[in-house]
């Protein structure tokens, strides 16, 4: 699994330098995410996108692979993203998952999906069209606050 790097120090990398921690750390697919691009498609053999891992990220559209069960906690956070494909055997929505993703417009929730974490929707000003499964049995607090 891979986790982003951390930054020292100001908490504030430029993309420049994480391409450039990355590389030295990690030889890992998902560095297609530091190359400025508008659509990411992940590997298929990751099984979770880490706490934070795409927070902030400039993409419009992000798929993930099948084999995708959590979404961890501020995983896409203020992201600019538009549209997100979620896999089928997805399980776990964390905290906060896609809070403050200002642009996000519609997003569907796959059967299967067990748990939406608190806040995972919190701040999606222009979210206009989901889907609940019947297959979730947990949704937190504040999940939809601040959405239209």
């Amino acid at each position: 699994m891979y986790y982003p790097p951390k930054s020292q120090g100001n908490n504030q990398l430029t993309i420049s330098q994480l391409k450039q921690k990355a590389m030295k750390q990690f030889t890992s697919p998902y560095i297609k995410y530091y190359d400025d691009r508008e659509i990411v498609t992940f590997p298929n053999d990751i099984t979770e996108i880490v706490e934070r891992g795409l927070m902030g990220a400039q993409l419009k559209t992000v798929i993930l692979p099948d084999t995708v069960t959590t979404i961890g906690q501020g995983a896409f956070l203020g992201a600019a993203i538009e549209s997100v494909i979620l896999p089928e055997g997805l399980k776990v929505i964390g905290d906060y998952a896609f809070a403050a993703c200002l642009n996000l417009r519609k997003i569907y929730l796959p059967e299967g999906l067990e748990k939406i974490g608190n806040g995972a929707f919190l701040g999606c000003v222009r979210l206009e069209t989901m889907n609940i499964p019947n297959t979730v049995h947990f949704v937190g607090k504040e999940v939809f606050a601040l959405c239209r």
